[in-house]
Order: C-alpha cells, then structure tokens, then sequence
C-alpha cells in the first residue's frame, strides 16, 4: 500500500573520489538532505541546471537542507551551515558530486540498474 504522506526532506547518499597525499584514491561517503520537491518543479529545475540558467548556488539553495556524516579535519561533526556548504563546495568535484546525488535520488536504484 502506498500511503500519500510523505516527509518534507529526506536523506541521499553521496559520494566523491579525492586523493591523499600519496596520491592514493579515496571514496568518501556522506548523506545529504533534500527537499522533496513536487514533480513539476523537480522539471523546472532539471532543465534549469541543463540550460546554465540554474547554477550551483541557487541548486543548493533550493534543494539541499542538511546532511549528516561531513566532519571536519580534526573528525567532528560539521554541522549544516551556509559558510560550511560555501567550504565543501570549494573541494574540487564537490559540487558535481552532490548535484548527482540529487539526480540520483529522484529515481532511487536507477544508478545500480545502469
């Protein structure tokens, strides 16, 4: 049964490939939260981003509400902040990561399938 109830956000997750110091790859992991957008703005803003019309600021503004699981150097939790966002989003693949992350979530098990 499908119950027509659903919450305003929701978890996602995300990842994203940088190298240490050595050079060796690493796949780090983190949740970020969505808003649940209804389906025609999810359109507006699919072909917003496509169109260069929508850049990652104004994407995230939208969309991303908070995450869980992002630490900073010392490993303490970071909380959700503008200033912390502006900060992971300088990591170079960042923002292409977590842009995917929210496509992805759209239609949860697309990504295994293909």
């Amino acid at each position: 049964m499908f119950k027509l109830d659903l919450s305003p956000s929701y978890f996602a997750p995300c990842r994203i490939a940088l190298a240490d110091a050595e050079g060796v790859v690493h796949t780090h992991e983190f949740e970020l939260r969505f808003n649940r957008l209804p389906q025609t703005r999810v359109n507006e803003v699919i072909d917003g981003v496509r169109s260069g019309q929508i850049d990652h600021a104004a994407f995230f503004a939208e969309v991303l509400v908070g995450w869980r699981h992002v630490q900073d150097a010392d490993g303490n939790e970071l909380p959700y902040s503008a200033e912390n966002l502006a900060c992971l989003r300088e990591v170079v693949g960042a923002s292409g990561a977590m842009v995917g992350a929210w496509f992805t979530s759209l239609v949860p098990g697309l990504a295994e399938k293909n």
